[in-house]
């Protein structure tokens, strides 16, 4: 399964927030917006970050945090708030060999996967976990990224996933 690309809004620090739009349309679920609340019409990806953020004032628009940034442990309460089942979440610490290893098990849940890089600072989803390395979608781009381990490695300073 491929993830749907959605790109943050310009301008504005909406990584998570961007990963977490990715995934509500990656349910493919024509009545979910519904379901979950959202009345307001869509028309493009910067309008379902705002309104994902307008939908979470306490988690997204925290006092002395910017606009669209929670804080991490609160992903997975956000995701199950938007109607998306997450059977065991959790957040892992450790060296970037404990995060390979980890991807390497979990290889069938890479499009649930959140990493957290730049000390915590920047979001980005995985798509694909391989033997070589994984895929990313990596908001503040255009395109889905392959990332080989080496790569990995450097990237991932973070030391937090999902």
């Amino acid at each position: 399964m491929s993830v749907t690309f959605v790109k943050q809004k310009i301008g504005q620090q909406y990584c998570t927030v961007a990963c977490i739009a990715s995934v509500l349309l990656d349910r493919n679920d024509p009545t979910l917006f519904n379901k979950i609340g959202f009345d307001i019409k869509i028309n493009t990806y910067d309008d379902l970050q705002e309104i994902i953020i307008d939908k979470f004032p306490r988690q997204l628009q925290r006092p002395n945090a910017p606009r669209g940034i929670p804080d991490h442990k609160d992903i997975p309460l956000l995701l199950c708030q938007l109607g998306i089942e997450l059977k065991d979440p959790r957040y892992i610490e450790g060296d970037w060999e404990d995060a390979m290893s980890f991807l390497l098990q979990h290889k069938g849940l890479a499009e649930r996967i959140f990493l957290l890089t730049e000390k915590g600072t920047h979001c980005i989803r995985i798509s694909k976990i391989e033997t070589e390395g994984i895929e990313v979608m990596n908001p503040r781009n255009e395109y889905l990224t392959p990332m080989n381990w080496d790569e990995f490695k450097f990237y991932y300073t973070a030391r937090s996933i999902y």
